[in-house]
């Protein structure tokens, strides 16, 4: 009975899974979200990044986001984010400003009990910042614990106190996150293999 009652789910979640990625809705919502970061990005000039500026923000985005478990992860967030921030997308989620990003964080701090952040490179040009990083973390999911490990790099645009006001992330949630879930992970594993 249980064995059919997973089939049954698995066949109800590999449909709504086909017909949301063949739909014209996601479609559009992908336009949108293209639009909206381009559009974000040219209407934001941030300062010229120096090297000092450079290495500054790539030290509180690490310290920032490895204090997510912990009660010093707001203080380094305000310091982090602007208050005029305009743009952030992080692959899952995206938000228009500095409360809407907390609002999406705090909660996450709540389940996250690892975090650490292993910066690989740090690259500018003109107002661009570029942080590659590794990251990895420990989640509580339903219950289960599970480690996370991903890669990704984050583009970011700052303010004159080197406040971030654009973040634009680049990494693959399937392998990093979708993967490693508990109970629907096996889901992803199946209809998308490694090669």
């Amino acid at each position: 009975m249980i064995k059919l009652l997973l089939f049954l789910l698995f066949i109800v979640s590999a449909l709504t899974i086909v017909k949301v990625i063949l739909s014209d809705r996601h479609n559009k919502e992908h336009i949108n979200y293209t639009e909206r970061s381009i559009s974000s990005y040219n209407r934001n000039q941030g300062v010229t990044i120096t090297e000092t500026m450079a290495n500054d923000v790539a030290s509180r985005f690490s310290l920032a986001f490895e204090a997510l478990p912990s009660q010093d992860f707001k203080q380094k967030f305000d310091a982090l984010f602007s208050d005029n921030l305009d743009y952030v997308n992080d692959t899952l989620g995206e938000h228009h400003s500095k409360s809407s990003l907390a609002a999406y964080f705090l909660p996450m701090s709540e389940r996250v009990t690892r975090m650490n952040i292993d910066m690989i490179s740090v690259h500018y040009s003109n107002d661009s910042l570029y942080l590659h990083w590794n990251m990895t973390f420990t989640m509580n999911v339903i219950g289960t614990s599970i480690p996370i490990k991903s890669s990704g790099i984050s583009h970011l645009k700052c303010d004159d106190r080197g406040a971030i006001i654009y973040q634009q992330d680049y990494w693959d949630p399937n392998n990093g996150l979708y993967r490693n879930l508990p109970y629907i992970g096996w889901l992803y594993r199946w209809l998308l293999p490694l090669k």
